[in-house]
Formats: structure tokens, sequence, C-alpha cells
């Protein structure tokens, strides 16, 4: 008996970090519920060898057998948003965007020609002294895109040239999803 209530217990505990990992990075108000919710932690617990992805709440899920990464599913990502100057804006139910330009930004999903443009703008530099991001999270970045068309990922760089003399520091990105996760 109390072997099978410790196991009920360790898969409650389960589902509710599971939900709210989807929550607070898929950006969604409510969480994924019913037959959807209970295959994807069968997944999760499943031993499997080789390295899939599922998709589920907004969330990309990537796993391997070392490791289960949640990243955004950028094609679930809100629509661009224009922040006016020195304006404050939520963007896709995770980031508190701070303009303090005297110009208004448009942000927006990274995306892979996001990406591409970002990569030129900056000659190839990537964050510092951190591991590389996966391909599935660069694309779900928010990017900051100015007027002149300079692009600017200042969550991730801070200080990254842009053309024009447009510096994306001036810009500041917050995670702050709706559902703090713990």
């Amino acid at each position: 008996d109390s072997v099978l209530m410790w196991a009920l217990k360790r898969t409650l505990v389960r589902r509710r970090l599971l939900e709210r990992a989807l929550r607070a990075v898929g950006g969604s108000g409510y969480p994924a519920r019913g037959d959807a919710l209970r295959r994807l932690l069968a997944w999760v617990e499943a031993d499997r060898p080789a390295p899939e992805a599922r998709t589920l709440g907004g969330c990309r899920l990537e796993r391997s057998p070392a490791a289960l990464e949640i990243l955004r599913d950028w094609r679930q990502a809100a629509r661009q948003v224009v922040v006016a100057a020195r304006g404050r804006l939520g963007w896709d139910g995770r980031f508190e965007i701070h303009n303090q330009t005297d110009a208004p930004v448009r942000v927006g999903v990274c995306g892979d020609e996001g990406w591409r443009r970002w990569r030129r703008t900056t000659g190839g530099l990537g964050p510092s002294g951190a591991a590389p991001l996966p391909h599935a999270a660069r694309l779900a970045l928010p990017a900051v895109v100015d007027l002149d068309g300079g692009i600017a990922l200042p969550h991730l760089v801070t200080s990254a040239p842009a053309p024009f003399g447009w510096v994306g520091e001036m810009v500041r990105i917050r995670f702050r999803p709706g559902l703090p996760f713990p």
C-alpha cells in the first residue's frame, strides 16, 4: 500500500511539474490537461534510447537519453508588436519589454531569418561563455527590430553592435512568465 501511494504521489508531482514548465515556457494562461498531457508524461518517463521531439502547450520538448529540454515552439509565439518610445509592453505571455529609446521598436519571434540577420549583423558574435543554444531555442527568442531594420537580441548579448549606430541594449527584455516556474 505505501509503495502504491509513493508511486501515485511521485506521478502527481511529475505531472504538476510538467504542467508548470509548459505554462511558464509556452506562455499559456491555462495548463495542458487530459489525454495529451498523460501521453506526454508517459513519453517523458519512457525508456527510449533515440532523440525525439514532441509539442504541447506552445512548447517543443526535445529528448535525448541524457536530458529533456522544454523550449518555446517558435511557430506558436505571439505576433510581432510595436513598443512605443519609452514604453513597456508584455509579449508572448513570457516577456516584459522596456523600450528605453526615443523611437518605437518592433518585437517578435526571431525565427530562422532573424537569426541569420542577427549573425550577419554581429559578425557571428554569440553569447560569451555560454553553451551553444539549441536551434529550436534560437528560433523562439524575442528579436527587437528598429525602424532602420537593425536587429538585436538584447537579452542574449548586451553589447552587440548594430547597423546605422543603433544599439540594442537600450531595449530591455526580461523573462516574466505569467506563472512563475519554481
